[in-house]
């Protein structure tokens, strides 16, 4: 007998569930950044103390990854995002009972962290279980654009919460924290009752699983060009005051973030539709690639506030939108690896080379801002080679012959 395979309405349902947690998650990573001085006033702590809150979700991340990947390989992604819920909605709620304890807060503040990569690794194993093939770059962009509407909510909000003062804004991110949980872990179930397509035998994470990803050439491109992209774009972010201070746009730079992230969100909706629209994914890929070191030399030479402005634009539009279609990518090229590991692979790399990044851009900086933006532009070049020896993977070009 023929598999009946179907689609079911509430996909969308399950997909939108998990937005508000991924919103969340991101909202505790960057929710001092905009404020570092006056919390540094706040807790009457150091500069670096204030910076641990950021770099907490780097160095969590790293040490994480792979186990999250192999829980939401392992059990599934409802229960990853149940680990994760816990990790987050606890430390929240103790932020705010001890809004004003600095040791609280920082501890709390890696637990949190300890929860994103259990929260975001499921970006691409939501949509194996629950989209059809031609559906699954849309899903996985709206999945990674939450983490984008997470970035950009405290960087837009969090000087006028802390004006609340710290205990009604650490409240706020609180009851965020909770409903948003509520909702991931009522709203949401691991499978359809029916798969939308015929699930592909793969393997679970193991060495040996590990090692043949580290042999199917494919794969390793998509980690270089993750190391690569997600490197940058955390630089950019990272380091975006002394990136416009010779420009002198220092004032600009919060404005520039916020051009940068919204940019970010739409291109994660529109350039992930537009290629399942057009069923090519590697001819955006190559050309974004392209297009990325035209915008870096042009943010690196520019001087006049609108056009810096304007790349900024273009830069977030670009990064953010392509990272979906990435990271789909990446899921099916390491079959018959689970989606999980494939995509917490992905993001361990950006996160080593995020803080290869922006300490060798602090380094070189000394010297110069300009020497630190040709570091970065030369990083972006040699990866366009790279890129260029990228392929649809077996799995696209199936279904995309199936739909002809």
């Amino acid at each position: 007998m023929e598999t009946e395979y179907k689609t079911f309405k509430k996909r969308w349902l399950v997909l939108a569930a998990l937005v508000p947690i991924i919103i969340a998650t991101e909202i505790y990573w960057l929710a001092f950044a905009p404020i570092s001085s006056q919390v540094e006033s706040f807790f009457g702590v150091s500069e670096i103390s204030i910076t641990l809150f950021a770099m907490s979700y780097m160095f969590m991340y790293i040490l994480l990854a792979m186990p999250a990947s192999w829980v939401v390989d392992k059990y599934g992604f409802k229960k990853s995002v149940a680990i994760g819920v816990v990790l987050m909605v606890i430390p929240a709620v103790l932020r705010y009972v001890f809004a004003e304890d600095f040791t609280v807060a920082i501890i709390c503040q890696f637990a949190m962290a300890a929860a994103q990569p259990f929260i975001i690794n499921i970006s691409t194993k939501v949509p194996s279980n629950w989209f059809p093939v031609k559906e699954r770059a849309t899903a996985s962009g709206l999945l990674v654009m939450a983490q984008y509407l997470g970035f950009i909510i405290p960087m837009a909000f969090s000087a006028t919460l802390f004006g609340l003062g710290m205990k009604n804004m650490m409240g706020i991110f609180a009851l965020i924290t909770v409903i948003a949980g509520a909702a991931a872990l009522i709203l949401t179930r691991e499978n359809p009752p029916v798969m939308p397509g015929p699930p592909e035998p793969k393997e679970d994470m193991n060495f040996r699983s590990i090692k043949a990803l580290f042999k199917n050439r494919q794969y390793l491109i998509v980690l270089v060009i993750g190391f690569v992209s997600i490197g940058l774009l955390n630089t950019l972010l990272s380091m975006i005051e002394s990136i416009l201070e010779p420009k002198g746009m220092m004032l600009q730079a919060g404005i520039a973030g916020v051009v940068f992230l919204v940019a970010g969100v739409v291109g994660a909706v529109v350039v992930p539709i537009f290629s399942d629209k057009i069923r090519k994914r590697m001819v955006l890929l190559k050309t974004g690639m392209v297009v990325l070191l035209l915008l870096l030399a042009a943010l690196t030479f520019f001087k006049l506030p609108i056009l810096i402005m304007i790349v900024y634009g273009l830069m977030g539009f670009l990064v953010m939108g392509l990272a979906p279609i990435l990271f789909q990518h990446g899921a099916e090229a390491a079959y018959p690896s689970k989606e999980g590991t494939s995509f917490g692979m992905v993001m361990l790399m950006g996160q080593v080379s995020g803080l290869i990044f922006v300490l060798a851009f602090e380094i070189i900086s000394e010297s110069s801002v300009l020497w630190s933006m040709l570091f970065l532009l030369i990083i972006a070049l040699l990866q366009i080679p790279v890129a260029l020896k990228m392929r649809e993977s077996k799995v696209f070009l199936k279904e995309t012959k199936k739909l002809e």
